[in-house]
């Protein structure tokens, strides 16, 4: 009678330890997916940051170009300020996007823009406001400024090449969040419906071994009690019940 009832009761333990150990790996998997999801979200936002910093220096770069156009067309300095201001954030602004893409696709890409611009302002840029302070004919300005022209469109390039690599990685960043997301909900509508499957055999194997056998008990006690000591007291699975039903009617 012992071992029969410890092999009730080891089944109903076995069960809730198979259910307890599917609800942590449910909850584990559930966090690692949630992570996931936060992490190709925070990738996509970085790179958006990213795409800022370069549109800004970008921008930097072009009033550059129209301010010392301004300057070469009219000769005055106050035409030039944009050529001032653009200057300033030219080397803030490089800085920051080469920190931005550190360590990540496009910190090559980033260094070599750089080194173009650096190498327009230095070469042509620089030079180019100078003579034109102390005064350029008009014929030099025909023949110079195409030159500044071929180039800053030789970095717009870069620029577009550039934002191209970058948009398309934040387009697949955003895919794969939404990738992981759906998955991340379809697992767990799948682990909670598994759990509570496992949560209903539990109460079946329950209810079958130990509540309804009590059920069984406590009818025949309420027979013999009422005078029919021929009654059948049938405990099912739990033999001990019963033993001690009949030593106390006895």
């Amino acid at each position: 009678m012992r071992e029969h009832f410890r092999s009730v009761r080891g089944r109903l333990v076995v069960g809730a330890a198979a259910f307890f150990a599917a609800f942590t790996i449910a909850i584990a998997l559930l966090v690692n997916a949630q992570r996931a999801v936060l992490d190709a979200s925070h990738d996509a936002t970085r790179t958006t940051r990213v795409l800022a910093t370069s549109a800004s220096l970008e921008k930097a770069v072009v009033d550059m170009e129209t301010g010392q156009r301004g300057l070469a067309l009219t000769g005055e300095e106050r035409f030039l300020q944009p050529w001032i201001e653009g200057r300033k954030s030219v080397k803030r602004l490089g800085r920051d996007l080469q920190q931005q893409v550190r360590g990540q696709l496009g910190e090559q890409r980033v260094r070599e823009l750089r080194d173009s611009i650096d190498a327009y302002v230095r070469e042509y840029s620089a030079p180019f406001v100078a003579r034109v302070r102390v005064g350029a004919t008009r014929r030099w300005l025909r023949e110079t400024m195409p030159m500044g022209k071929a180039r800053m469109d030789e970095i717009r390039s870069e620029f577009e090449s550039f934002r191209a690599v970058r948009i398309e990685r934040v387009e697949r960043d955003e895919a794969a969040a939404d990738r992981l997301s759906h998955r991340s909900r379809a697992l767990a509508f799948t682990i909670w419906g598994v759990l509570a499957i496992m949560l209903a055999i539990l109460v079946y194997l329950f209810t079958r071994t130990v509540v309804r056998p009590i059920a069984r008990v406590r009818d025949g006690v309420e027979l013999v009690a009422s005078g029919k000591l021929d009654a059948r007291v049938d405990g099912g699975a739990l033999p001990e019940t019963i033993a001690l039903v009949t030593v106390q009617v006895g």
